[in-house]
Formats: C-alpha cells, structure tokens, sequence
C-alpha cells in the first residue's frame, strides 16, 4: 500500500514539473539572438565572398560556440535542465548543420544568379524561419527535459 502511494505521488511530481515546463515562454531575446547570429553570419559571407579571409573560414565555428551559450543562457533563464543524451545532441547538430548547409547552399546558388547579397538574402530568409519555428523548437527542447 505505501508503495503505490509513493509512486502515484512520484507520478504527480512529474506531471506538475511537466505541467510547469510546458508553460513555460522562452524569453523574447533567444529566438532574436538565435537569427540575429545567422543574419551575422550570412553578412559576412557577402563581406567576405570570396572566402578568402580568416573570419569567413572560422565563422562557422562561432556560430556553433555562440549558439552554444545562447542555449545555455536560455536553459539557465527558464530554470530547466535537459537531458544530455547522444540522440538530443545528434539532434541539435543536425540543426545546425542544416542551417549552415541552407545558408551555403542558398548563397552559393543566389550568387551562380548574380543576385545582389546573395548571403545576405539567404541569412533573412533563415532568420525569418528561425523567428517563425521559434515555438516549435522551443516545445520540442521541452520534450527533452529531466525532472
């Protein structure tokens, strides 16, 4: 008798903590920052098109790192910790690469066109998709959470 009272109380626990992750809104700075770092990013492929400069081959890289801390931040705002599994992190990284694949792909394609600013171009386009999964993105992190 103690024991399944014990894990009916376990199982409201979760449900609550679930109840209140799901509710939670991330704050407004994070889908902002999260687009503004792939704008950044795409300006300086139009600065750099050649790609011959140090900023444009290490560009990537700070993406990943700033993204990275953006992340955390917006975990540590929210009061949540995720789970660190080898599927979530599989996960995250093949958003990260498909953003910078879209982003290449994009550019590369827009200046075979000879559109003006093709990165440029190709970083709103991903910043305005970036804005609109905002929420979607945020509720499939919850689904990751530990409680």
């Amino acid at each position: 008798m103690y024991v399944d009272e014990a894990q009916q109380a376990l199982r409201q626990i979760h449900d609550h903590g679930r109840y209140a992750a799901l509710q939670t809104r991330p704050p407004w700075w994070a889908p902002a920052g999260r687009a503004g770092l792939i704008l950044a990013m795409a300006v300086l492929g139009d600065l750099d098109p050649d790609g011959a400069g140090v900023a444009w081959a290490a560009a990537p890289m700070v993406y990943i790192v700033l993204l990275t801390g953006l992340e955390e931040a917006t975990d540590r705002h929210l009061g949540i910790r995720l789970r660190r599994t080898a599927r979530t992190s599989l996960l995250r990284f093949a958003e990260v690469a498909l953003m910078l694949t879209v982003l290449f792909l994009g550019a590369w394609g827009m200046r075979a066109l000879d559109v003006p600013l093709p990165a440029t171009l190709a970083g709103l386009v991903l910043a305005a998709l970036t804005l609109a999964l905002a929420k979607p993105m945020h509720r499939a992190r919850i689904a990751t959470l530990r409680l």
